[in-house]
């Protein structure tokens, strides 16, 4: 057993040990691995730091300096970083682009970019608008190197993902075999260096350049083989259980052997070479990483009559590694021209690797890829994902969003890029009604999609019988208000909506341009004052009008209805209407307007009345195109006015007796055509449908009057029912008396019961006194 300073000991180390487990966690940063400052639109540039013992700060810049900014330090106690530093710089400058780094202290010199248990990092872009280049000044700058050294040309920029050419002597070099991938945070690399590479070097960015450098390549002494150099995926990841890779990379034509030097001997890897153009490349892939596998990883590269050459890198497994997702784009805003092919490269830097990523446009909808034209690409490995749009149309100018999730949901980020087609005008108009009437005042609207905005005019042509004529000019449109004018989403869409009233029919035009070119769209603003382009409208004698709206539709008319009938059409598109019966072209009123050719027949229904009515439109410049409608009319004789079997109002009238709270229904149902009206009277005083009589409860009328029903309660006197039409009328009465019911029997036999109660009542009380007193 343990003894109790042994126990204590031991409790002392495993608190000890659990301190050391909580409080040992890295530094970081509230950021990701590059930061972005606009200064269009950002002044300050703060950056804050958490770990689990206190933090320090360095950066690169060499001309920013503790008067520039300010560095606030504070202890959070119970939290696992509980010591934070926040910097913050004022009113940064292009010059302060570069490296930002959060460290404990006792962190060696060559363990910045590799240390992730003691230094956390940030690239800092910060970007004024005017400079891609931070070295933009004119000066020359010299670079001296050797045969067996590499050559830097430093012209960093001020944002990512700026597309750089690098010329030497005004050749363009970027693709040389010799030229690393640009890296926009160091510049281009030169590798495997001969004398003649010597010369000036310049970048470019479309207009920008960089400050010229000149560069001297002296031989080298010895027969060195060139420096290799190690590589890596952008989204490598050293964290134990999962495997790595690094590539020990050399430009050289002729063969050449690779050794790898690990910092644990018994680690289990995977060696593969190949070539990769003229680069000679050996891969070490650690398949499980563990924290031994921590330290410096040397490449050597030997060849035959050469001195050999190497490269060292360190690398630091942690235990574990929060997932995280950090989106940038080295733009927001894509300009191109319809026609063209756009490509969206944003970089994605995320734990674990395979996030899921999504691009949205401006309604917020994941973009369709079953559309050929558009699809998306991702490339985990390298961080990086693209969006392409093939044959770019101006119905795809707008915001798009890419947005990512870690693996597990908890993480997201996203970037933003506008893009904005160059495209000329394509003007339509809203809210055009099929005509107008005279007088009438009319809002329309010109929407114009196109990019800049397009400017939009309106135009009119006076064309009063229709378009095949109208030798006209147009005339810019006057006497209108402006109503709104508004910019809607995307972004490239105009809509301005005016109010006006035509004096004569013609054609609203509304032109719109931009830079691109000049586009027109064109309606017809037809003039007519009967209601529509080509009518056939018929009105019985209620003096409703209906509308023929059909090719064929039939009425119901009575013999003396008023009967009007009308066949129409405006003039701006019709040359002549008319209207036949049966085949036959009656004699019809004549009754045009300035704006319209209209035929009407007018009279009281006969029998003669029946048949079909034809109403033909004529259109103009084409005698063989016409527009025909129909109405069948069929026509019925009068009949007096009749009582039905089943009505209980007689002319002669009769009297009912009724019980109380029964239903009782007084039916003045009859027969007639035109169909009779109905008017009731209750002791001689009419009763109408509003009065409080028929509260709809008690007392409601049915079947269109034609019966008067009673619920649960009756009322007494003499009904009187008038139904007429224009042929006869027909009176009916009856008087309605309640009757007086008495009393229930069960009424009866609780009565008698309670009287012979009462008389025993009273003879045991007689009883009882009559003993009293003879006792």
């Amino acid at each position: 057993m343990l003894s109790n300073n042994n126990l204590i000991l031991l409790l002392i180390l495993l608190l000890c040990q659990a301190w050391w487990v909580r409080g040992s966690g890295p530094p970081r940063l509230n950021v990701s691995d590059e930061v972005l400052v606009d200064k269009q639109t950002q002044n300050l540039l703060s950056l804050r730091c958490e770990g689990s013992e206190p933090v320090y700060w360095d950066w690169t810049p060499e001309g920013l300096t503790f008067e520039y900014m300010d560095i606030e330090n504070s202890i959070h106690p119970d939290t696992d970083h509980p010591y934070v530093s926040v910097l913050t710089v004022n009113e940064p400058q292009t010059e302060d682009t570069g490296f930002y780094f959060c460290f404990y202290d006792g962190l060696g010199d060559d363990d910045w970019q590799t240390n992730k248990q003691h230094v956390d990092s940030t690239y800092v872009y910060v970007d004024d608008g005017s400079h891609v280049f931070l070295d933009y000044q004119r000066y020359t700058e010299l670079i001296h190197t050797t045969t067996s050294d590499t050559l830097t040309i430093p012209c960093r920029t001020t944002r990512p993902n700026v597309t750089v050419k690098l010329t030497k002597d005004g050749q363009d070099l970027t693709n040389d075999v010799k030229v690393g991938e640009y890296d926009h945070r160091v510049g281009f690399v030169l590798r495997n260096l001969q004398t003649q590479d010597a010369g000036r070097y310049q970048c470019r960015s479309g207009e920008n350049v960089s400050r010229p450098y000149v560069a001297f390549v002296n031989p080298s002494i010895s027969q060195n083989l060139p420096k290799p150099y190690i590589d890596m995926e952008m989204n490598q990841h050293f964290v134990v259980g999962n495997p790595f890779s690094l590539e020990c990379m050399l430009l050289w034509m002729s063969q050449v052997t690779f050794h790898w030097e690990l910092p644990d001997l018994t680690t289990n890897t995977i060696r593969e070479t190949s070539t990769k153009g003229d680069y000679r490349i050996s891969t070490l892939t650690v398949t499980n990483a563990t924290v031994t596998d921590s330290g410096q990883y040397k490449c050597t590269v030997s060849a035959s009559q050469h001195i050999s050459n190497d490269v060292l890198y360190s690398v630091e497994v942690v235990e574990t590694q929060n997932p995280y997702i950090n989106i940038s784009s080295g733009t927001n805003v894509i300009l191109v021209s319809a026609g063209e092919n756009l490509q969206w490269k944003s970089m994605v830097r995320a734990y674990p690797a395979d996030p899921i990523l999504v691009y949205s446009n401006w309604t917020g909808q994941e973009v369709d890829e079953t559309n050929k034209r558009v699809r998306t690409e991702h490339k985990a490995s390298i961080a990086e994902s693209w969006l392409y749009i093939d044959n770019v149309t101006a119905l795809d100018h707008g915001k798009y969003v890419l947005e990512g999730t870690t693996s597990n949901g908890k993480q997201k980020d996203s970037v933003t890029c506008y893009i904005k087609v160059m495209s000329k005008p394509t003007p339509w108009l809203e809210g055009v009604p099929e005509y107008v009437s005279p007088g009438e005042e009319m809002r329309v609207s010109c929407v114009a999609r196109g990019f800049p905005l397009p400017k939009t005019a309106w135009l009119f042509k006076v064309c009063t019988t229709g378009t095949h004529n109208c030798t006209s000019d147009y005339q810019e449109l006057l006497n209108t208000t402006a109503l709104s004018s508004t910019h809607p989403k995307p972004g490239n869409i105009k809509n301005t909506t005016i109010a006006f009233v035509p004096q004569r029919s013609g054609l609203l035009q509304c032109l719109a341009s931009n830079d691109n070119d000049t586009e027109v769209t064109v309606q017809p603003i037809p003039i007519s004052d009967v209601g529509g382009l080509f009518v056939m409208q018929h009105t019985g004698d209620d003096g409703k009008d209906m509308m023929v709206f059909k090719p064929s539709d039939k009425v119901e008319v009575i013999v003396s209805d008023t009967f009007s009938l009308v066949c129409a059409a405006a003039k701006f598109t019709y040359s002549n209407v008319t209207l036949t019966y049966s085949g036959q072209e009656l004699m019809a009123v004549r009754n045009d307007s300035e704006w319209s050719w209209k035929h009407v027949i007018e009279g009281r229904v006969t029998e003669n009345y029946e048949g079909t009515y034809t109403c033909t439109g004529t259109l103009h410049n084409d005698n063989s195109k016409e527009t025909i409608k129909e109405l069948k009319v069929n026509v019925h004789p009068q009949e007096k006015v009749k009582f039905k079997p089943d009505s209980n109002m007689l002319p002669g009238g009769h009297t009912v007796m009724v019980q109380e709270k029964t239903l009782f229904i007084l039916n003045c149902t009859v027969t007639g055509t035109p169909k009779p009206n109905i008017t009731w009277f209750k002791d001689n005083q009419e009763l109408k449908p509003t009065d409080p009589f028929f509260d709809g409860e008690t007392v409601t009328l049915k079947d269109n009057g034609q019966r008067l029903v009673m619920k649960y309660s009756l009322y007494a006197g003499m009904y009187q029912c008038v139904a007429q039409n224009r042929v006869n009328q027909l009176y009916g009465y009856l008087t309605l008396d309640i009757m007086d019911t008495g009393m229930s029997p069960w009424a009866k036999a609780y009565l008698v019961v309670t009287i012979i109660g009462i008389v025993v009542l009273v003879v045991v009380v007689i009883c009882l006194v009559r003993r009293v007193k003879t006792e």
